[in-house]
């Protein structure tokens, strides 16, 4: 399967619902709107990314690592706001050792780790660098709660403590598999996210059960 852009860790995919795709929408337009999907789901990325930067960069951040109650109020209320962004579920701190140490939920939190923390880790789960940012994931619907993809970075540590480690937006699933959903293609294609477990996603971050007929790649 073909990746697409910076949505290195999932491939994009489609099946053609009607054997009469190439008469409904001719081949050029066809392409531009499976393209079209594909730049979103790059770009919501790309934008996360962005968003993390913010964080990662503050010269006050590694504090969190050291007694998260010595935070200024103000880069506290900082991160909240950040965790509340509504594609996130919330804004997670790790050690150096790369164990979750301080949590801050936004207003969608659900689920471990932010209703108990035994048996959440990221050890095992497929990971791509990007630059100076981790993609880990995702992990799929479950009992322990709804889908994610957690996206990484390192603290630049101006603190002088030796306080090395790492913050991550915990991304909401649904929020970029539902970005596939297209009026356009609405009865001729049905895109999906294939994972690097091999999981195949539709629309709403619920792994397929059975392979869809008519399967194809998506663009890169």
């Amino acid at each position: 399967a073909l990746m697409i852009g910076a949505v290195a860790a999932l491939s994009a995919l489609y099946a053609t619902v009607s054997d009469s795709v190439t008469e409904r929408l001719a081949g050029e337009r066809l392409e531009a709107q499976v393209a079209g999907t594909a730049n979103r789901l790059t770009n919501f990325i790309a934008n996360r990314i962005y968003q993390l930067e913010t964080l990662s960069t503050h010269p006050s951040m590694p504090l969190y690592l050291l007694y998260s109650d010595a935070v200024p109020e103000g880069i506290q209320e900082l991160v909240r706001v950040e965790a509340d962004a509504p594609d996130l579920y919330g804004i997670l701190f790790f050690d150096s050792l790369g164990d979750l140490t301080e949590i801050v939920p936004g207003q969608a939190a659900s689920g471990k780790p932010y209703w108990g923390r035994q048996g959440w880790s990221v050890v095992g789960r497929p990971s791509v660098i990007m630059g100076n940012s981790e993609i880990i994931g995702p992990a799929l619907p479950s009992g322990d709660g709804p889908g994610w993809l957690l996206i990484r970075q390192p603290l630049r540590d101006n603190t002088g403590y030796n306080t090395e480690g790492s913050v991550a937006l915990h991304v909401r699933l649904a929020s970029l598999t539902e970005l596939m959903r297209t009026e356009n293609l609405a009865g001729v294609l049905r895109p999906f996210l294939r994972t690097p477990a091999g999981d195949l996603l539709d629309a709403t971050g619920n792994p397929q059960a059975a392979l869809p007929e008519g399967l194809r790649t998506g663009p890169e």
